[in-house]
């Protein structure tokens, strides 16, 4: 499923081109030297830029199971694959355990399970919108581990 989501998602171009979070060939560095041209175009053209850096602690629980599927639909997985990443995602109990006690299962209803291969990738298409909230900023996003930094400039 990993394989077929992110070659349909990199045939079809739908990932936001500064989202540098597990991608192949894209870094850290690349980045860095994305948001460093902004600034410097920036003051050649006699504008100020202004970076807010945002970590989203435990981003990974915060997805929204029916939010994430609606998205993949609007991204063209429907149907047969759609209904398979539903199941994926639905009827899972958590518990926590302390010492010897286990609390009591319960529902989620947020979360992409960690430590699956195509757990970031649905993490990468829950935020591949985020750059629509402003069109007077520009958004740069990085994955690492499980936090994400938005740096946005104000043009």
């Amino acid at each position: 499923m990993y394989n077929h989501l992110k070659s349909f998602f990199s045939k079809h171009c739908l990932f936001y081109e500064s989202q540098y979070g597990f991608r192949k060939q894209r870094s850290t560095k690349h980045t860095l030297l994305d948001i460093v041209n902004k600034i410097q175009s920036n003051l050649d053209e006699g504008m100020f830029s202004c970076g807010v850096f945002i970590d989203f602690p435990k981003a990974f629980y915060t997805i929204n199971h029916s939010t994430l599927l609606h998205k993949l639909s609007h991204y063209g997985i429907r149907g047969i694959v759609n209904n398979c990443f539903s199941s994926y995602l639905s009827n899972r109990v958590q518990t926590t355990q302390v010492g010897s006690h286990v609390s009591i299962k319960e529902s989620t209803l947020c979360s992409i399970p960690q430590g699956s291969v195509v757990g970031p990738l649905l993490f990468l298409i829950s935020v591949n919108d985020i750059y629509m909230a402003s069109d007077k900023l520009t958004f740069y996003s990085l994955l690492k581990s499980l936090k994400t930094i938005v740096n946005c400039e104000l043009l």
